[in-house]
């Protein structure tokens, strides 16, 4: 298994509200994803919280994830978003400063050909297997909503107000639940777990022919935000690669 992560504060931020994170157990390999939301307070520290939270309950589960005990990891992720909530919510009690700071928060643990996925926000997961692109996570906005629900037709603008308009997320004073996903997987597939500053600024055809060149992973990442900043972008991009591929397999 071959992995590469990379997150840039992009060319207009003066500070990065991304917080990323790989780690493997075993044969397991643990991928966290955060973004602090554009314009509250301090969201670079609510997806800092987020990210270290994560990745200390993992560590506190080696033995789970090693032996990727599913129902076990399944549970473990289900009840870890209220935990980090609560350090955010309680961060902000003793810190004015952080009033109202909040965060999303996307986890991926790839074993073998079992993929496992909890989601808040509008991160996202998508597998590249071939040719084909598929997202694997539904983004929690309220663009997301309109076109689930087939609502009338809105205008680019109203759809791209919409898009930025989170429904769900890490930081507010409610019980949180994330989704789960479960996904079978082949030696091959690519993951990539990314924040909105890369696929609101790549098209999804340009974002397939630049995955397809994957056998750097690090050169695929670095093509990818390239992409992005030349088209523009004006948002913090972080990424994470995964290609599942038995260890002792050899490059292609």
């Amino acid at each position: 298994m071959k992995y590469f992560a990379i997150s840039d504060k992009g060319l207009v931020r003066d500070n990065n509200e991304d917080s990323i994170a790989c780690e493997k157990f075993g044969d397991t390999l643990c991928m966290v994803v955060a973004d602090g939301l554009g314009g509250q307070e301090k969201g670079e520290i609510a997806s800092m919280i987020a990210v270290t939270g994560m990745m200390d309950i993992l560590r506190e589960n080696e033995d789970k994830l090693i032996n990727f005990d599913e129902s076990a990891i399944v549970e473990i992720l289900e009840g870890s978003y209220q935990k980090i909530n609560s350090k955010i919510l309680l961060r902000a009690c003793y810190n004015k400063e952080c009033i109202g700071m909040s965060t999303t928060l996307t986890c991926a643990i790839l074993n073998d050909k079992r993929l496992i996925i909890s989601h808040l926000g509008d991160c996202r997961a998508y597998l590249l297997h071939g040719s084909k692109l598929e997202v694997l996570t539904l983004d929690h906005t309220y663009a997301a909503e309109l076109i689930n629900s087939n609502a009338p037709d809105i205008s680019e603008d109203e759809y791209k107000a919409a898009r930025n308009m989170l429904t769900k997320y890490l930081g507010e004073n409610i019980f949180i639940t994330p989704d789960i996903y479960r996904y079978n997987v082949m030696y091959g597939d690519l993951i990539l777990l990314c924040s909105d500053g890369l696929y609101a600024y790549i098209d999804e055809d340009k974002m397939r022919s630049l995955l397809r060149m994957h056998s750097d992973l690090q050169k695929c990442a670095k093509s990818l935000i390239d992409e992005v900043f030349e088209n523009g972008a004006n948002d913090n991009v972080s990424l994470i690669l995964a290609h599942n591929r038995p260890d002792d397999k050899k490059e292609f």
